[in-house]
């Protein structure tokens, strides 16, 4: 209670008392009691009390019936607490939906245990679920003795989302690259230090604990295409020069590979600061070509040379290629016949 001091002030004492004796029909005949000044203390507890309010994070004070003392209005706004007035009223009434692990912990808490979560996942009434941050540790008054608890949170489900966003990203990407067979790489021009995507991995035929950089990378091509890239690398570098290069390579299984690598410089605050670039395996794109030229100039001996008369017309009944057994049939020379 408050009382006014002989010199104006107001103070605030703790009063205690108890019955001592009774009159012999068992009324209270005597009492005795003390008053303690807690001016200091309350002071104090009004001071925390104002600096747990004005937090810019989220806080609250409890005392050992886990009803609240003070809050933050980060911690109003974090957990949607529309009602104001929630000083004095249990944490378990605002919060229906907390559950006996919760009210374990707060025990362990006013046993004197600190706990903490840098992460967990609480699904509200409404069904939502939000991830919070939290730690939960004991305060003590000036006898020393546990007052109650003391919970900071940090409310991470927009950090949550935006992880689980790039985790769904981060996938994508590499279903993509393992589709097409295309892998991303990054070489620092100031420490050298280089760095593979998982799919240039598998291109090369080594498992991601390679230790890779620029040297043992160069040594998979072949030493008649080797030059081409490093001098790719030097030009990008010194002139800024991008490039996009097909060159083979032959991966740690000793499979012959053919590898297009295509790179652009990235400059900071004015220098060169890295080369980043993408590579991808064009092996069959390049087997199936060589296929097709085979079969053009296979098709272009058989065409020529043959014994009987051939000929490739278009739609309106040109002749576009005839052979030399077509022009000997007719007795026209080839070039008259393809402007017939």
């Amino acid at each position: 209670v408050r009382i006014k001091h002989k010199n104006g002030n107001w103070i605030w004492v703790l009063d205690k008392g108890k019955i001592t004796s009774f009159t012999p029909d068992g009324k209270p005949e005597w009492m005795c009691g003390s008053h303690q000044d807690i001016t200091e203390r309350k002071n104090a507890f009004e001071s925390n009390k104002l600096f747990i309010e004005q937090a810019p994070t989220a806080i609250a004070m409890f005392d050992r019936n886990i009803c609240y003392l003070a809050a933050s209005q980060r911690w109003m706004q974090d957990y949607g607490i529309s009602d104001k007035d929630i000083i004095g009223k249990s944490h378990y009434t605002v919060f229906p939906e907390i559950g006996d692990e919760w009210k374990r912990i707060h025990q362990e808490c006013l046993n004197g245990a600190v706990l903490a979560n840098p992460a967990e996942a609480f699904e509200r009434q409404d069904g939502t679920v939000q991830w919070l941050s939290w730690e939960v540790r004991p305060w003590y008054n000036d006898q020393n003795e546990i007052g109650g608890v003391l919970m900071y949170s940090q409310d991470m489900t927009e950090l949550k989302a935006r992880e689980k966003e790039q985790e769904r990203l981060t996938k994508l990407l590499n279903d993509v690259e393992k589709i097409a067979h295309v892998g991303g790489w990054e070489l620092d021009l100031v420490t050298n230090n280089t760095l593979w995507t998982d799919e240039v991995y598998a291109i090369h035929e080594v498992t991601s604990k390679f230790e890779v950089n620029l040297s043992n990378a160069l040594d998979f091509y072949l030493p008649e295409d080797r030059h081409i890239i490093k001098d790719a690398l030097q030009q990008c570098r010194d002139h800024h020069t991008p490039f996009d290069l097909t060159c083979r390579i032959y991966t740690k299984k000793g499979n012959l590979r053919w590898v297009r690598s295509l790179g652009n410089l990235q400059i900071e605050n004015g220098a060169p600061k890295k080369i980043i670039g993408v590579f991808q395996d064009v092996t069959k794109q390049k087997n199936a070509e060589e296929k097709l030229r085979n079969s053009e100039a296979l098709f272009r001996g058989n065409f020529e040379h043959a014994a009987i008369g051939m000929g490739i017309i278009n739609l309106r009944g040109n002749w576009i290629q005839v052979n030399e057994s077509t022009s000997k049939m007719l007795g026209y020379p080839l070039a008259d016949l393809v402007n017939i």
